[in-house]
């Protein structure tokens, strides 16, 4: 039971990081007006690390 609840809670962190990656890549978009995939790519990569490292602190 505990691996199926960690595992739900790992997909929900996958979402969560997804859904900030989409909204964090539409801003910069709109504010740079171009499309500057490598700088977006290792924001969002950043980002979703430390979301990861913070879930994996506290279980």
């Amino acid at each position: 039971m505990k691996k199926i609840i960690v595992e739900n809670e790992n997909i929900k962190v996958y979402i969560l990081a997804l859904v900030s990656i989409l909204i964090v890549r539409f801003a910069l978009e709109i504010i740079t007006f171009e499309n500057k995939l490598t700088i977006s790519t290792l924001f969002f990569l950043t980002i979703f690390l430390v979301v990861n490292k913070k879930y994996l602190e506290k279980s």
